[in-house]
């Protein structure tokens, strides 16, 4: 009956919290595959299974790349791709999550620091974070390490965070970002428009850049609420002085009404999917940018 509680409460974990869920029969298929999913992490996390690609941001303005995100894949050998949802979310409920972003910085660097030694001219690229690695105490020293270790100075990594990370120990997160400033790096906020902060929080958090949420961005040019959501956010980071990127474009249409509200900075597949490491160098070293 332990047992069985114990699976309800993870699934009531898994659908956002604030919930209950009742024991249903498959959900023990569905822990069983989740504790094999979370085995097979801790033993392959440092593996060719797990590696990134990059989904480049454009300033259309320009023409050009100026940054990427990096975003982590797992190719198991049997089950073939997992979805990042899923096993992210086994990730954070086991605590290997801080182990994930540390493999995340540590690819980042490593590439960047090769793609330096290719003569390409570098562009920051964007790591999430997860609540847990942000206000844990193995942060600063380990990004400080990792800089040093492949001499890349610090403005060519960008942290993301998302909103929901800011309602908890908000004066914790705004310490260790101000360390994070420090070091010359970047921070947005993933997913703008989705969470639950408090706008009085954004004046007092040392952010650089915010992220407008696909789910606004993918229906800007059919309601007119999401037309008005993106365009509020627009204006709020003109305000605040702060950068602003649009997630998600997939249509021209979508494009030409950002670019109207004054957005310049665009990740979607419009222009590209998410690339290779080999297609990422090869669309830093080639100029001008076409749309894909």
């Amino acid at each position: 009956m332990i047992q069985h509680a114990d699976i309800a409460m993870y699934q009531a974990k898994q659908k956002g919290r604030d919930n209950y869920q009742l024991f249903e029969p498959e959900m023990a298929y569905v822990a069983s595959k989740q504790y094999s999913y979370e085995r097979d992490m801790r033993k392959n996390l440092a593996s060719d299974q797990f590696y990134l690609v990059y989904q480049p941001k454009i300033n259309h303005q320009e023409n050009s790349v100026v940054g990427f995100e990096a975003l982590m894949r797992w190719h198991h050998p049997d089950e073939g791709m997992i979805s990042p949802s899923e096993f992210i979310a086994i990730a954070d409920e086991s605590n290997l999550i801080i182990q994930l972003g540390e493999k995340v910085i540590n690819d980042s660097l490593r590439q960047l620091q090769y793609w330096r030694k290719q003569g390409l001219v570098l562009v920051p690229i964007a790591v999430n974070l997860s609540g847990k690695h942000l206000v844990s105490d193995v942060l600063i020293p380990f990004i400080r390490q990792q800089l040093a270790l492949f001499d890349i100075s610090g403005e060519y990594l960008e942290i993301e965070i998302t909103e929901g990370v800011l309602v908890h120990d908000i004066d914790r997160c705004i310490r260790v970002m101000a360390e994070i400033k420090s070091l010359n790096i970047r921070i947005s906020v993933d997913d703008f428009g989705t969470g639950y902060s408090s706008l009085s929080y954004l004046k007092r958090l040392p952010l650089d850049v915010l992220k407008i949420d696909k789910t606004f961005v993918q229906e800007c040019d059919v309601t007119e609420e999401d037309r008005q959501i993106c365009a509020t956010i627009i204006n709020l980071a003109k305000n605040l002085d702060l950068g602003i990127v649009a997630e998600g474009v997939e249509t021209l249409s979508q494009l030409e009404l950002l670019k109207a509200m004054g957005c310049d900075i665009f990740q979607g597949y419009f222009f590209h999917k998410p690339l290779s490491v080999e297609n990422a160098g090869a669309l830093l070293s080639s100029r001008p940018l076409s749309a894909a």
